[in-house]
């Protein structure tokens, strides 16, 4: 049954696409038409008045027109092919519908690559991976600035890539963890983020949703922290030295998925201290607290219409085709409120304000 949803779902996109493009065609017939009949009307009176000269006109006039047509084409695909996605959802607005690596660029950042998890209903941009313990976390501030590790296995993209996304629209912050038994925990929530001269302050902005409990802070700020640019709330400790890898740590105790990767139970209680840990779902020492994997990913908070709009709007396309990318996008409505793999494909009566794009 998932797949014939998802196979219903891309063709549905498929039959979007092949609309807008028809679409497209028709328009650029009329212009054709258009030309083609203000040429007509032109040739009577040039002969009338040009009896004794060349007919090379006509030629030349045909040329200016082919030139003028292809020029046009030419701008507009150099535009498309420069202007890259501002995050994977703006990708999957598009009709890109497998995960992988994807080159993005958010407004005033640097082209930059990306990790998006594509799902049925919409797409999360992946800021950090732990899956193996093939990377160690117990990195520096330029580290955790910049980003570390490899995009298909464990990694961290960068904090200052981070804030580029996120600066300029609302996102949603999806956190899933999987203990060694398998099982898998969720919890998501409404944030913003600091630029670096606030050390990347982290702010719940929203309600929190998901089965797992908040164990980042009570909708307070927490600036980032590594062990060499102490920033956590806790006066005589340092954070991040005493845990181990870069978190917004409060007062040390109740979350650090940045933490070690253990591949055993260590023996001293000192080390436990320093894995991966929700205090919130597992505890904080006990023996079956160490995560195998941890996923964190954002998605833009706003409403599959508002966002198509918006989308549209950056790339300067026609209200219909507007009206139809908002078309697509209603089935994803409650993909922005549910987490990986746990979204519900319900029936979506769109919104009054959903249709002002038509009208």
């Amino acid at each position: 049954m998932a797949l014939m949803d998802a196979q219903n779902t891309r063709i549905e996109a498929l039959l979007q696409k092949t609309k807008q493009q028809q679409y497209k065609l028709d328009k650029q017939s009329l212009q054709i038409k258009s030309l083609q009949s203000k040429v007509n009307l032109l040739i009577p009176f040039h002969l009338k008045d040009n009896k004794t000269q060349s007919p090379k006109w006509r030629i030349n006039l045909k040329k200016s027109f082919s030139h003028a047509n292809q020029s046009q084409n030419a701008s507009m695909e150099s535009a498309q092919t420069q202007r890259l996605p501002v995050d994977c959802q703006q990708l999957f607005l598009e009709g890109e519908r497998s995960s992988g690596l994807f080159q993005i660029q958010p407004p005033g950042a640097q082209p930059f690559k990306v990790h998006c998890d594509m799902t049925a209903e919409g797409a999360w941009t992946v800021i950090q991976r732990r899956v193996d313990g093939s990377v160690d976390f117990d990195q520096l501030w330029e580290a955790y600035k910049n980003g570390f590790g490899d995009l298909n296995g464990d990694f961290w993209l960068g904090l200052e890539k981070i804030y580029s996304i996120v600066q300029n629209r609302r996102y949603n912050l999806l956190i899933e963890l999987e203990d060694w038994e398998g099982e898998k925990q969720l919890i998501q929530f409404l944030f913003s983020l600091g630029e670096e001269n606030t050390a990347y302050t982290l702010s719940l902005l929203g309600p929190v949703s998901g089965e797992l409990e908040n164990a980042v802070g009570d909708f307070r700020q927490l600036p980032f922290s590594t062990r060499d640019q102490d920033h956590d709330l806790k006066a005589d400790t340092n954070c991040a030295k005493h845990l181990s890898g870069g978190w917004w740590f409060s007062s040390c105790g109740h979350a650090n998925l940045n933490g070690k990767y253990f591949r055993s139970i260590p023996r001293q209680r000192h080390e436990r201290k320093q894995g991966i840990f929700w205090k919130t779902w597992k505890g904080r020492l006990d023996q079956s607290y160490f995560l195998w994997s941890t996923d964190a990913g954002l998605m833009s908070s706003l409403s599959p219409c508002t966002e198509a709009r918006k989308r549209t709007s950056e790339l300067h396309l026609e209200p219909i085709a507007t009206a139809l990318r908002c078309l697509e996008c209603l089935g994803a409505q409650n993909a922005l409120d549910a987490p990986w793999g746990k979204r519900p494909i319900l029936p979506l009566q769109p919104k009054s304000s959903d249709w002002d794009i038509l009208a």
